[in-house]
């Protein structure tokens, strides 16, 4: 009762900031086409997008006054349906990118089809964010996004993931700390300092620091732990670097978890300030180790919606590299794999790199984290269902419980206002890295790639005031809206552009400082695997038992697959047939 409360006075108090308290009228509105506008808030959104709508309302002249009416996200979705599918829903909508086939499908039908409108308007779209180029593109009959799908709703902003770390927990170990990018490094070898204003000499590193996101004397190799010794300050005796601009390979955070986990590291049970600490990383989504080296969980073979479950593919593949030494992409903007066996024709000066791990290696490496040593995981990472239970993964961050988590942008607002104890920031996901002989140059790696979340402007089919509702969704998406939204800080706008700068400038100065790797992993980021289908039936058939049980039991992989290949293959299909009319 207390959260609905609130929720109910931050709507009561937004609608006295507009002019719009039962009984009273905006004059702003007053011989304009009104326009009603729905989206899901939280106090923070509600707040931010009312400024973004009061300054519409004051300074368009087309005519329009914009009706916004905030709702509650808790009960968003099912208030929503319930609205679109009766006479009186809103003209203007939010929705979240994993609702988009299932509110474009012939069943439903609440969203315009809004190619025909985007065309005639000439709607720039080349500062976007790669995935936005299709993420709300679809064909219902096909059950596609193919980059020449008609559009559906106008992207609002993008939620990139990154790895949150307890940034105290680090330097209580004796960990250095550093923010260099690789291109920057030549320059903190000879001196300079680091993003940060810290120097070598400063932080007592007195050996050449190679491009590593986490380094130590003692290596990690085949998943051979060497548990750290410690002096009498309590901090470890050889030297560990911790570099927040470079991306860990899957040994590094893997070793990097272990030193972080208690029944890794018995030492920390002799550290005070570590009481609450347990372990050492969690992540709950495997897209960013399968994507990585090629790999997904469902894949359209014939690019005509014949979906196959994939997520256990053994097929090793290869990354496709243009002549200056970049990775190839696709139409879709991402990166060109070529499997093993298959024929591609090479462009001009283009290459394919070594073999990468298969889908399956990366899955297991996934699966691995949380499994308990005793069935031969790592035990890193907390279960889902013995530890974390009814809990949230945030939670567990924020109580100092484990000092490594992917988690999404938008945590951050929360983190700031739940963390006191402890300093905090984030670094790129992992990635799979190779290393030649000399255990420092790379001779083979995956691409940094994971999983981002958006929401979407949509229009009503059965709104009376099309025309006009599209010119509102322009402007949250492409207009002065989202300098606003750029400014605040709160949410990655839809516009590349003022993220890196109005986004990145906004949030220097706090928690977290490193912000901007969330602009980086945005345009690699794409959409998560409960966009790909009209429902999550395909995935619940496997995700619920695999969370449950398969992370923490002693079932291997290959049982995994056996049991839940045939049934997803089979609710797969049924999309296409369900979709053709």
């Amino acid at each position: 009762m207390k959260r609905f409360g609130k929720v109910i006075t931050v709507l009561l108090a937004l609608c006295v900031l507009s002019g719009i308290f039962v009984g009273c009228g905006d004059p702003l509105a007053k011989g304009k086409t009104k326009v009603v506008f729905w989206g899901y808030a939280g106090e923070d959104e509600a707040q931010n997008m009312q400024t973004t709508i009061d300054w519409y309302n004051r300074n368009n002249t087309d005519g329009i006054y914009i009706d916004y009416q905030p709702q509650p996200g808790g009960s968003y979705v099912s208030v929503t349906e319930r609205a679109l599918a009766s006479k009186k829903g809103p003209d203007v909508f939010y929705l979240g990118d994993r609702y988009l086939k299932r509110w474009a499908r012939s069943e439903r039908g609440y969203l315009v089809n809004l190619q025909e409108m985007v065309d005639e308007s000439g709607l720039d779209m080349s500062d976007w964010w790669t995935s936005s180029q299709y993420r709300w593109r679809y064909d219902p009959t096909r059950n596609t996004n193919n980059p020449d799908d008609p559009l559906y709703a106008l992207p609002k902003d993008i939620n990139s993931t990154a790895l949150y770390y307890n940034a105290s927990v680090l330097n209580q170990q004796g960990i250095k700390i550093i923010s260099v990018d690789e291109e920057d490094l030549a320059a903190f070898n000879a001196g300079g300092e680091d993003r940060y204003g810290n120097t070598k000499a400063s932080l007592g590193i007195d050996i050449k620091v190679e491009a590593k996101g986490f380094y130590r004397e003692q290596k990690y190799r085949n998943g051979r732990f060497t548990v750290p010794t410690y002096g009498a300050d309590g901090k470890v005796t050889e030297l560990m670097i911790f570099n927040n601009r470079i991306a860990m390979s899957w040994d590094e955070i893997e070793d990097l978890a272990q030193i972080l986990t208690k029944t890794c590291n018995t030492n920390l049970e002799q550290k005070d300030y570590q009481k609450s600490l347990q372990w050492g990383y969690y992540t709950e989504w495997w897209f960013n180790y399968g994507w990585g080296v090629g790999g997904d969980c469902a894949v359209d073979t014939t690019g005509e919606g014949d979906w196959v479950f994939t997520l256990g593919d053994k097929t090793q593949k290869r990354l496709v590299y243009n002549a200056d030494g970049r990775y190839a992409t696709d139409a879709y903007g991402k990166a060109l794999f070529v499997a093993d066996g298959s024929d591609y024709t090479l462009l001009d000066g283009q290459y394919v790199g070594d073999p990468l791990p298969s889908q399956y290696e990366a899955f297991e490496r996934f699966i691995k984290l949380g499994k308990p040593k005793a069935y031969g995981g790592l035990g890193v990472a907390m279960r889902d269902g013995a530890d974390k239970g009814l809990s949230t993964s945030t939670s567990f961050f924020t109580s100092g419980k484990v000092a490594m988590l992917v988690e999404t942008a938008d945590k951050a607002t929360a983190f700031r206002k739940g963390i006191d104890s402890f300093e905090w920031d984030v670094a790129p996901l992992p990635i799979y890295k190779k290393y030649g002989a000399d255990g420092k140059t790379v001779v083979n790696q995956g691409i940094n790639v994971g999983h981002s979340g958006s929401t979407g402007i949509g229009i009503w089919t059965n709104s009376k005031v099309k025309d006009e509702a599209f010119k509102v969704a322009v402007y949250l998406s492409t207009g002065y809206a989202q300098t606003l939204q750029a400014q605040n800080g709160y949410l990655i706008p839809n516009s590349k552009t003022l993220a890196e700068s109005e986004y990145v400038k906004k949030n220097e100065g706090r928690a977290p400082k490193n912000v901007s790797i969330f602009t980086a992993h945005a345009d690699t980021s794409r959409p998560a695997d409960w966009w790909y289908m009209p429902d999550n039936e395909w995935i619940d058939v496997w995700a619920t038992p695999l969370n449950n049980e398969y992370r923490e039991n002693d079932a291997s992989v290959d049982d995994f697959f056996a049991r839940f290949t045939a049934a997803t293959n089979e609710i797969l299909a049924g999309y296409k047939q369900e979709g053709m009319v």
